[in-house]
């Protein structure tokens, strides 16, 4: 079994086509024809079903491709943090969060403070849903993931970094305003509005809703948070929020163009499980002293003083 063969499986695999992996791949496809066949002549399966020119990855390809990925991406974590070790210096930090831009406000602090003590590395911030990190680690798309909820998936290092409560932002005319917090259950025939469908927010809506027995209507979700406001301020909806973020919101109460954010309240959600448990992630099989491992453990770090401060 070749190295080679291997990542000519990947990409036959990725798009069960042969002429289109071979394209990629830059290689004829006989040639590849030949590597697909030699690894299955040393496996000793067939790792694809094959009907006329489609190909299908079956039940043994599917194992065969979990252990390729670990193979293949082992390799790479090998290559990258040797370099890092050859150089000298930090490379690539790619960081995947499921908060929406401005939340949580550690994040951004940490990162700048990071950047600033480390000017050679190259740090890249994404947003992603939630649901996508653990996959997104896995497949190497980015290095640290900042969610919104525990990972469990074996080989995904988590550390909580603090918990919050969740609320309910609604017009202050609203006759649910009286109460000093809310029940789901109170809400069930609202329609809610989601600060941005990539962010953690869209999930915990869902989540929240759905424990509480009910499918919440989602009026509508994107990230334009001046929109949202604005209705709500009207009566036209509620949204699932952190206090931290109503009481940033209410920091730029004295702009003009928000006049909304002081017809809107905030009240509590009285289910338990109505949190957000902000953590970070990687990958274990990343070492401590690489890059990654030190950016991680410097997010740790950074968020428990600014907690104790």
């Amino acid at each position: 079994m070749e190295l080679n063969q291997l990542y000519c499986f990947l990409k036959v695999a990725q798009l069960e086509h042969m002429t289109r992996a071979a394209e990629q791949l830059h290689i004829t496809q006989p040639a590849l024809s030949k590597n697909i066949a030699r690894l299955e002549e040393d496996l000793g399966v067939q790792l694809f079903d094959r009907q006329g020119k489609n190909i299908f990855l079956n039940e043994y390809g599917q194992v065969a491709l979990r252990y390729t990925k670990q193979v293949l991406y082992a390799l790479e974590d090998l290559r990258a943090e040797l370099d890092e070790m050859a150089r000298a210096q930090a490379g690539h930090i790619r960081v995947g969060s499921a908060f929406p831009a401005q939340e949580p406000n550690f994040l951004l602090s940490a990162i700048r403070s990071f950047a600033l003590d480390r000017p050679d590395m190259k740090i890249s911030l994404f947003q992603h849903a939630a649901r996508d990190l653990p996959a997104l680690l896995e497949e190497r798309e980015i290095d640290v993931g900042v969610t919104a909820s525990p990972i469990h998936n074996p080989g995904i290092l988590w550390h909580q970094l603090f918990c919050e409560r969740m609320g309910i932002i609604l017009s202050a005319d609203h006759p649910l305003a009286q109460h000093e917090s809310l029940s789901l259950l109170d809400l069930q025939m609202e329609r809610f509005y989601c600060n941005n469908s990539n962010s953690d927010v869209h999930d915990l809506t869902l989540r929240f809703c759905h424990q509480a027995g009910f499918e919440p209507t989602i009026h509508f979700e994107g990230d334009f948070p001046s929109f949202i406001g604005e209705a709500i301020s009207l009566g036209y909806g509620v949204s699932i929020i952190s206090q931290q973020g109503y009481l940033r919101s209410q920091s730029r109460s004295g702009d003009p163009h928000a006049k909304w954010e002081n017809k809107i309240v905030f009240r509590p959600l009285r289910e338990a499980y109505c949190q957000r448990i902000c953590g970070i992630a990687r990958l274990a099989s990343r070492s401590e002293k690489s890059t990654v491992g030190v950016f991680y453990d410097f997010l740790r770090e950074q968020c428990r003083e600014d907690l104790l401060s």
